[in-house]
């Protein structure tokens, strides 16, 4: 395995891995090949790793594009990054936009769009006018904010603020205030749905499924 202390990318670079980091961080292009381990990467021209990377922090501010899956304990995107597996981090911010097979974290914060097959977290923040198409399940809250839209949630709680929009629900309790809409709500505990909320179709029964997709997030 290579090892690299600290890196500064201001051209171009291409790197045959697996590598073993400090600190590598790129203002120009850089590609990693083979993938690797370390402390942080921060990308803010391009970047492409091919394999595997595991990292303590991983901010783009730029473009990356993962082919493999990715494991950090914080991992903020204000950028664009494609990882073509599995996210698992501690901490998830979103900003810019984010496409992966699926994410696993304690704390999913987006303020942007995120695109997956599943979410799997304890918490999950969707920020006013921001998009995650996916399947959220959280066994905490899962809260939509003003204008922002959600395809699918299974959580212990959600909570829908004007303007939001959630396309199927199934969780323990909701809260929709009014102007927001949920096209199916499911639940098992309590709802409360202000006049003026738009739900197409409401129906309680069992409680949420959270063992289906959920594995526990690291």
């Amino acid at each position: 395995m290579q090892e690299i202390e600290e890196l500064d990318v201001g051209g171009s670079a291409v790197i045959r891995g697996p590598i073993k980091f400090g600190r590598i961080k790129v203002g120009g292009s850089i590609r990693i090949e083979g993938g690797g381990e370390g402390a942080e990467l921060e990308i803010s021209g391009s970047g492409r790793v091919s394999g595997p990377i595991k990292v303590r922090h991983l901010g783009v501010s730029g473009s990356l594009k993962i082919d493999g899956d990715l494991e950090a304990e914080a991992f903020e995107v204000s950028g664009s990054a494609k990882i073509s597996g599995t996210v698992r981090a501690e901490k998830v911010e979103l900003s810019g936009s984010l496409r992966a097979e699926r994410v696993i974290a304690n704390v999913v914060d987006v303020a942007g769009s995120l695109k997956a097959r599943e979410v799997v977290a304890e918490r999950v923040y969707v920020r006013k006018k921001s998009e995650v198409h996916a399947r959220v399940v959280a066994r905490g809250v899962v809260e939509v904010g003003k204008g922002a839209y959600v395809e699918e949630v299974v959580a212990r709680e959600l909570v829908v603020k004007k303007g939001g929009e959630v396309e199927d629900a199934w969780v323990e309790n909701a809260f929709i205030e009014s102007g927001a809409e949920v096209g199916h709500l499911r639940y098992s505990g309590d709802a409360t749905i202000e006049p003026g909320a738009d739900v197409d179709r409401v129906e309680k029964g069992s409680p949420p499924p959270f063992g289906g997709g959920g594995e526990k997030p690291t």
